[in-house]
This record gives C-alpha cells, sequence and structure tokens, in this order.
C-alpha cells in the first residue's frame, strides 16, 4: 500500500474506567461468563452485546482487552450456535421473535469485530503497554479474530438475503491492509476451530464468499460453502498489480465486493489486489 493511503477504521471513543458486569481482569470475565444461563441462548447474547458494549468504551491495555473477550469467546460461540438454528430455515419474512434473534445475533458479530480492531489499533499504537507477549503477533491475532466475525456476519447476511451494511466490505478490505501493511498477513495462526490459517486466508473466505452467486443459493448451501472455503483458502492466490493476473479483483480503498478483473473500469492502482483462482478451479 502507498503511503498516501491511510488505514480507514473507526472505533468508539474510550470513554469508561470500569465494567458494570464485572472487574476489568480475564478471570473475572471468565467467572462471569461461566454463570450465564446457557439453556436461554437469547438472554446469553443480550448479556454478551451488553458486555461488549461496556468492553468497547472501556480503557484498557490491548492485551487484557485481547484476553477478556478470549475469556467470552466460548460463551459467544455457543450462544450464537444455539440461536442461529431458531432463526435460519424461516419464512423469507420472519415473524417478530425469529427477526430479533438474527439482529441480536448480527449486532454481536458487529461488537466483536469493532472489539478485535480496537486491540489491532491499540496495539500497533502502543507497542509498549504489550508486555505478555509479542506485540506483532497481537495484532496479527486480533486482525485475524475481526475478520472471522466479519465472515460469519457477511455469511449471515446472505443467508437472510440482506444487504451488506455500509462500510462492511471496506472495514474487511482495510483490516487486511492493516495485516499486509505490518507484513502479518500470511503468518500461519490457530484459528478457532484450532486449524491453521492466516490473515490472507481468512480474507480470502469472505471475499470468495461474495463470488459465489449468494443470492440464489439457499441458507444450508451457503453454509457447506463458507465451511469448505476455509480449507480450499489456501489454493487462492493474491496478487499487487503488475504482480500476477487473477480473475477477480478487490480495491482496498471501496466499500465493494470482489469484481471481475476485466469488468474493472478504473485504472488498477496500489490499492488494488488481484485473487487468482486457476488452482482452487
Amino acid at each position: 500500500m502507498s503511503i498516501e493511503a491511510p488505514i480507514r477504521l473507526k472505533v468508539p471513543e474510550q470513554d469508561l474506567d470500569t465494567l458494570s458486569l464485572f472487574p476489568v481482569t480475564a478471570e473475572a470475565a471468565r467467572d462471569w461468563a461461566n454463570q450465564l444461563p446457557i439453556a436461554n441462548p437469547r438472554g446469553v447474547v443480550q448479556q454478551l452485546v451488553e458486555a461488549l458494549t461496556e468492553i468497547n468504551r472501556c480503557r484498557m491495555a490491548p492485551e487484557l482487552r485481547f484476553n477478556i473477550l478470549a475469556a467470552l469467546q466460548g460463551n459467544l460461540d455457543s450462544a450464537t450456535g444455539n440461536l442461529s438454528r431458531r432463526f435460519l430455515n424461516q419464512p423469507l419474512v420472519m415473524p417478530e421473535e425469529p427477526r430479533q434473534q438474527a439482529e441480536l445475533t448480527e449486532n454481536l458479530y458487529s461488537l466483536s469485530i469493532t472489539a478485535y480492531t480496537s486491540v489491532a489499533i491499540q496495539a500497533l499504537n502502543d507497542r509498549d503497554s504489550v508486555r505478555g507477549m509479542n506485540p506483532a503477533r497481537l495484532v496479527c491475532e486480533a486482525i485475524l479474530k475481526a475478520l472471522e466475525f466479519c465472515g460469519r456476519k457477511l455469511l449471515l447476511n446472505f443467508q437472510l438475503h440482506r444487504p451488506v451494511e455500509p462500510n462492511g466490505w471496506l472495514t474487511m478490505h482495510q483490516l487486511y491492509a492493516m495485516g499486509e501493511r505490518q507484513e502479518l498477513a500470511r503468518i500461519p495462526v490457530k484459528a478457532s476451530d484450532g486449524s491453521e490459517t492466516s490473515i490472507s486466508s481468512c480474507y480470502m473466505v469472505a471475499m470468495m464468499l461474495g463470488c459465489c452467486k449468494p443470492n440464489q443459493l439457499r441458507q444450508a448451501d451457503l453454509a457447506a460453502i463458507y465451511t469448505a472455503l476455509q480449507s480450499w483458502s489456501g489454493q487462492l492466490s493474491l496478487f499487487m498489480p503488475g504482480e500476477g493476473e487473477g480473475l477477480f479483483l478487490v480495491d482496498l480503498e471501496r466499500d465493494q465486493p470482489p469484481l471481475y478483473s476485466a469488468l474493472y473500469r478504473n485504472p488498477q492502482n496500489a490499492q488494488c489486489r488481484q485473487i487468482n483462482t486457476t488452482a482452487l478451479v
């Protein structure tokens, strides 16, 4: 990326010193999460939304923020998985209760994206505050987690036949651009399921999901493709202009999904990336 193209990611103002639900420690967050009513997925998601809203506004070191988020991860995955079974496979015009459950889940994904984006930005801007792990590693893992939640939110939008919200694509592009600029995009990292992935691979999952004509697929088919793409992403290559050619193209400065390279009407610049799918095909 050129120096003239700053990363455009926004995080909330941090105007809180404490949290109302638990003390600002990873241990307290884990204890609080263990007390959540797992038999009530909607209630768990509502409480996690409240917790993440406060966490995103609370002043704390990036490493502590990351550890608190990790303490909540298991409950978040379990609750959203259970809740999704209640609003997927519903009529296109959903009844009130499933619609509210879907909106809660989407909100939780958005808050998680913001939380991990905050970790990455803070760790990048204040490396000296990171003590327990390599600052670059923290940035890398935070970007990866943010992109994972971007992918889950994108899948949900496609399954519910909803448009991607404004700046949704741009957020993914800019998260990838941050990782690429710090030379972290291809560093192997453990994903949530224990498999090995990277910022680049995780980004490619979301980009290819946007290229598979999601409006023509059923919800179960989209979920199957999303899962398969996590294994297939290693067969995809991303090139800067002049370094290679690809069927698709993304512009890291534009809020739009990948386009066929042949249909991209603007001159390619340093913010464009070609996606080569030849090995996967």
